[in-house]
């Protein structure tokens, strides 16, 4: 099957949802559920395949290309986004949705992201998913979120700026723009255009991976965007995001002295966002701290490079994308029913909803790490990769699980414990929160305890280093 398709129907029906007014959500509902098939024919192939768009072979034409790395994130994108719809479909029913049009225009900027081969390509959809989260972290009823959208727009047009700048330099000093064939020319150049290259694409990319110091913005616009939206783009934007780094600056930059630069702002990403974490007493905004910690941590993955690394990240990356799911799309029914996200406000709320406080406390558990979760088999990868790297990174890495691990249980314990000022309103969970969230707590744990036979596919993924460089231009 073409994977154009995963670009060009939510793109197709976001513009005629411009002029269907209400029915512009069925389109919505069309473009995901649509996705997620398509997303599960490609995931059956093997190997790398290249798709030419227009008939230019590359390196002079724009081609897709997918790879086991990219069948595996855009089957996880499409799933999750679809999962984020059933399990935020409550919060829409009672305030209404005015945003799907935004949400189609992310969801094919998202699988154009991944699919690109193409520098300037990738540029377009970064582009494009910028406008529509833009759009989408203004969606909350209060101030504060169209400050923080108005932030996130600043920052973010700086940014795409500095990455067109890092594409101009490759492709005057390369004289191309398709990945594969930039990365191969690429190593004839001059170090220090290479590095100039690389950083500009560092401060262009870093915004949107919240690397330090470019996440100012994530903070304030996951914590006040609508629970749809905060949980959107805290769990599927981030693999995307991760997976344009990983080519652009891991495959065709390639810079020793940047990879250093990446480890470096990784683990100070890490540790300052869960100190940050711990000192929050809003939920969303702790979410949103956590959900930078684990950027960091991702993006220094990447940096190290070795095929355990590309592995461990893959697994986080995944990991958090389901256990974000579940943590923002709980918080934002419990602000909705308590009209609070607040810590001394949703005291208590097991003893009223005991199925609320279990999704809670398993996207938790496994963002954590703890035994039997995802997150646990991840970390064992990420620390085993950077232990064959340097010996104080593992231990910086335990410091900051640590804290991750101690402020994630005080908000567990929190929801149980007693609270005689706990509001008499009913915290019934929904329909459709307790589907996604029980299958996406079926994911978590099923590849926590998975046998390691069967986790065949991260492996084939790991040792992307030789995979990328042969097939980003798909055989050309």
């Amino acid at each position: 099957m073409n994977p154009i398709w995963l670009i060009a129907l939510p793109l197709g029906l976001a513009f005629l949802g411009i002029f269907t007014g209400k029915f512009s959500k069925a389109l919505l509902w069309i473009s995901a559920l649509s996705n997620v098939i398509f997303s599960f024919l490609i995931f059956n192939g093997n190997g790398v395949e290249s798709y030419i768009i227009g008939g230019w072979i590359p390196p002079y034409g724009i081609n897709l290309v997918v790879s086991d790395m990219i069948r595996l994130f855009l089957l996880a994108v499409n799933i999750i986004f679809l999962l984020a719809l059933v399990a935020t479909s409550s919060e829409v029913l009672k305030k209404g949705e005015k945003m799907s049009v935004a949400f189609m225009l992310s969801l094919a900027a998202i699988n154009g992201i991944l699919l690109t081969g193409d520098l300037f390509n990738l540029f377009v959809f970064l582009e494009i998913s910028a406008i529509a989260a833009y759009i989408i972290a203004a969606s909350g009823k209060e101030a504060e979120s169209k400050f923080a959208a108005f932030k996130y727009l600043i920052l973010g047009s700086i940014a795409s700026s500095f990455y067109l700048l890092g594409v101009i330099v490759i492709y005057a000093s390369a004289g191309t723009l398709n990945m594969a064939d930039a990365a191969a020319k690429v190593t004839s150049l001059n170090p220090d255009v290479l590095l100039v290259a690389g950083l500009l694409m560092i401060v262009g990319l870093g915004v949107e991976t919240k690397l330090f110091p470019f996440n100012g913005w994530a903070p304030d616009v996951y914590a006040n965007a609508s629970g749809r939206g905060s949980t959107i783009l805290a769990s599927v934007f981030p693999i995307a995001m991760v997976s344009a780094f990983i080519r652009v600056i891991a495959f065709v930059v390639n810079s020793g002295k940047l990879n250093e630069l990446i480890i470096i702002l990784g683990i100070t990403t890490a540790v300052i966002g869960e100190i940050l974490a711990f000192s929050q007493k809003r939920m969303k905004k702790m979410l949103a701290y956590s959900s930078i910690a684990q950027a960091g941590i991702i993006l220094m993955m990447i940096a190290i490079g070795s095929s355990k690394a590309y592995i461990g990240a893959s697994m986080l990356l995944l990991n958090n994308g389901f256990g974000k799911l579940l943590l923002f799309s709980v918080a934002a029914q419990i602000a909705l029913t308590a009209g609070s996200d607040k810590l001394e406000d949703v005291a208590g709320v097991a003893r009223k909803s005991p199925l609320l406080a279990f999704l809670f406390g398993t996207g938790a558990l496994t963002i954590a790490g703890m035994p039997l979760f995802f997150g646990f088999r991840s970390k064992l990868y990420v620390i085993s990769a950077t232990m064959d790297k340097s010996l104080w990174i593992p231990v910086v890495i335990l410091i900051a699980t640590a804290i991750e691990v101690t402020y994630y249980f005080r908000w567990i314990f929190n929801l149980i414990r007693p609270n005689a000022k706990l509001s008499e309103k009913k915290y019934s969970v929904p329909f459709g929160l307790a589907l996604a969230g029980l299958l996406a707590v079926l994911v978590v744990i099923a590849f926590g305890i998975m046998p390691e036979a069967n986790l065949d596919f991260f492996n084939r993924i790991g040792d992307l280093t030789i995979q990328l460089s042969k097939n980003l231009m798909g055989g050309m």
